[in-house]
């Protein structure tokens, strides 16, 4: 299987209004959020990428850009502002643009050049049989998301996956 990734950041303020009087993320607070996108595939398209990290933009900016500098708890009411929370929901909102991206599956008989096994070695015309079977195994055969990642700090984050 393939993978790629792509962090993001932005600029966000949230308090958790559910936590007890005196604990310091019930007030107002802001960070600087990183969201990781890690995408995944078991063929490669014909460029030989998992998806064009250009097409990744597409998907995930105008998310991105809805909540940098805003209050996440204006954005989203009436949940506890976790980054929990916002790892599921960035996952839910971006799967659905992910899914397929180009949805041009990597055909090694498309390339006359990848038929020339003589001029390769056995390692990589093993790979070349890797990648026709896998264009065999349509249960991948687009790229999928796998898993976002929300971190408000350097040492901790949030993750959902699939």
């Amino acid at each position: 299987m393939y993978t790629i990734s792509k962090r993001y950041t932005f600029e966000a303020a949230h308090h958790i209004n559910t936590l007890p009087e005196g604990h310091k993320c019930k007030r107002p607070h802001g960070h600087s959020y990183t969201a990781e996108f890690k995408v995944m595939c078991n063929v490669l398209n014909r460029h030989g990428f998992v998806m064009d990290f250009g097409e990744m933009d597409i998907a995930i900016k105008p998310i991105i850009d809805q909540l940098d500098h805003h209050d996440l708890n204006e954005v989203f009411d009436n949940v506890p502002m976790t980054s929990e929370f916002l790892a599921g929901w960035l996952f839910f909102e971006v799967d659905h643009r992910i899914n397929g991206g180009s949805g041009i599956i990597y055909d090694p008989s498309d390339d006359p050049d990848l038929m020339r096994f003589d001029q390769f070695t056995a390692d990589t015309a093993a790979y070349v049989a890797h990648i026709r079977a896998a264009v065999q195994k349509p249960r991948y055969a687009t790229p999928r998301l796998m898993s976002v990642r929300v971190s408000e700090t350097d040492k901790t984050y949030a993750e959902y996956t699939r």
